[in-house]
């Protein structure tokens, strides 16, 4: 595979160039757009001719076409796509093709029998062009005519047509034969079942699989994702400043919960762009999760001043409403994010929590699941099953759906400490220990007290020791600030290890433990009492001691 560090990155930027007009004739904007900023990027840092321009690459069928073309092309641009097919019927140059089928496969979508969206679900209507497509599409791969642009049309009407592994091969080929086709990369991206199924597949050795690494890693939420785009920034300095590494970065830092890191990257984002709505619901998505109400507020009016129709502005606003406290307008924030854009995965897994806000269990359920169907990589809707099973006191069923959010995540403390107590609630104290034994060795400071749950386990179990172990590192962690523990957490800690050690008679650890209950209004009178005990017991007194634990 030829490494972008290999590359003269005068020849990168020019291959972007000519990628975003080839882009932008065939009427896929957001590819071109995506092409377009790759080479905005890199013309800062890299030197290139003045007469360095893409030309010179049709052939004589597309100059035979051109007047119909570009007429049919500014109809598709105003989105009059079945009059664009219309005039694109007797061309015969590629872009032609595409184009005039692009164009039906565009109209059907926006002719789909209404609703596309009912309450809480997707309407199961088909786009009633993708026969038709199909059809056409074989005969030209029969007479060898399927360039890649319209292998990657193939592989779209596949998929709508769910046929997701056969649409696999058609988007290898597509990227294969045009490397800087970046949908047919977002797409395989999209279908693969994981990050190792890239491996088996026959990829071009072009320099643009790093960008589709870069992307799965971020699809399928790896935890290799930062290293793999801090790398790629030290190998090609060119990429420091570009959106998308740094993007990848962002949500990467989101994944991994540094919300603190993730939201000092999407600001230097914004300040860069400072108009871009890409990503813009992951950022409120953090700032709603830091408490930081002022700055939401001021994202939202910014969207909305953007572009108020965007289902990212209409997300952000829902999530303002949301850290108010006001669901029912959150609700109808994501609801209209959802009419525009039906198939917004994050927009209905947030739906299904502010259901869960207004307790209308059965909406969240209906939106959880829809999330699920777009998308069964998606943790965060499986975990919402879980937590709204968990509501409704149905252990069982919050197992089985936090059990396959823990298998998508399986390097993530939440999930485990869910599993841990769904075992619990069913009266397996084993397996609930070994959860909570995994979610602690993790050790991200994420706020879990998974250690803590293992501690309460090990104490109402009886086995004190076991606790005494787990609460004094607790104590030592918190001090450290190795991780972070609820006070709560700690208060628990330091009130069992006074006792434990007042009645091992180690009265030099438990008088440590009563005087760190001194610090605390809620345990003060606690250790007082232990500190009293401890006294006496010097003295040779006899003093009556509860069993740590209460048991």
């Amino acid at each position: 595979m030829a490494l972008l560090k290999d590359c003269n990155m005068a020849d990168v930027l020019l291959e972007f160039r000519v990628a975003s007009v080839d882009l932008a004739e065939r009427g896929l904007v957001n590819s071109s757009k995506w092409a377009s900023e790759q080479a905005c990027s890199l013309s800062s840092s890299v030197s290139m001719p003045v007469d360095a321009r893409p030309g010179g690459r049709h052939d004589v069928a597309y100059w035979q076409d051109w007047d119909k073309f570009r007429m049919a092309k500014s109809y598709f641009d105003l989105k009059e796509f079945r009059r664009a097919a219309h005039f694109l019927q007797q061309c015969q140059s590629a872009e032609a093709r595409f184009l005039r089928l692009y164009s039906f496969y565009l109209a059907g979508e926006r002719t789909k029998e209404v609703p596309v969206f009912t309450q809480n679900s997707i309407s199961t209507t088909v786009n009633p062009e993708l026969s038709r497509i199909r059809d056409e599409l074989t005969v030209l791969e029969k007479q060898s005519q399927l360039d890649a642009y319209c292998s990657y049309l193939f592989a779209v009407v596949l998929d709508a047509l769910s046929l997701a592994k056969d649409a696999i091969p058609y988007l290898v080929r597509a990227v294969s034969e045009a490397p800087l086709l970046w949908c047919a990369w977002q797409h395989l991206a999209r279908l693969l079942p994981s990050v190792q199924a890239a491996s088996e597949l026959q990829l071009p050795k072009h320099w643009m699989q790093e960008f589709f690494i870069v992307e799965l890693h971020r699809e399928k939420q790896s935890d290799q994702l930062h290293s793999i785009c801090t790398t790629l920034q030290q190998e090609v300095p060119e990429l420091v400043c570009n959106p998308f590494i740094n993007t990848a970065l962002a949500m990467a830092h989101y994944d991994q919960r540094d919300f603190a890191q993730c939201s000092g990257m999407f600001s230097e984002i914004r300040q860069q762009d400072p108009y871009r709505l890409d990503f813009v619901d992951t950022y409120s998505n953090v700032l709603y999760v830091s408490g930081m109400e002022a700055e939401l507020s001021r994202l939202a009016h910014h969207c909305v001043t953007i572009d108020k129709y965007r289902p990212e502005a209409c997300f952000v606003v829902a999530n303002y409403y949301s850290i108010r406290n006001d669901h029912p307008k959150a609700i109808s924030y994501f609801q209209r994010a959802l009419k525009i854009d039906s198939k917004y995965l994050s927009a209905w897994t947030l739906l299904g929590h502010e259901y869960i806000e207004v307790k209308n269990v059965s909406g969240a359920i209906e939106c959880y699941h829809t999330a699920t169907a777009l998308n069964p990589r998606d943790y965060r809707a499986w975990y919402g099953l879980g937590q709204t099973y968990e509501l409704l006191h149905v252990p069982q069923y919050a197992l089985y759906y936090y059990a396959k959010a823990h298998m998508l995540k399986p390097n993530d403390g939440r999930m485990l400490v869910a599993v841990g107590e769904s075992y619990l609630s069913i009266g397996q104290k084993e397996y609930a220990k070994k959860c909570y034994k995994r979610a602690a060795e993790i050790g991200r400071n994420d706020g879990l007290n998974a250690m803590y749950h293992l501690a309460k386990l090990h104490q109402n179990l009886g086995d004190t020791e076991d606790a005494a172990h787990c609460f004094v590192q607790i104590v030592d962690e918190h001090e450290s600030g190795a991780r972070s523990y609820s006070e709560s957490s700690v208060l628990d800690a330091v009130s069992f290890l006074a006792e434990y050690f007042l009645h091992k008679d180690n009265f030099e650890k438990a008088s440590e433990y009563a005087q760190r209950c001194l610090m605390f209004d809620e345990t003060r009178d606690r250790g007082q009492s232990y500190l009293t005990m401890i006294a006496a017991r010097r003295k040779g007194e006899q003093v009556d001691i509860a069993t740590p634990g209460f048991v």
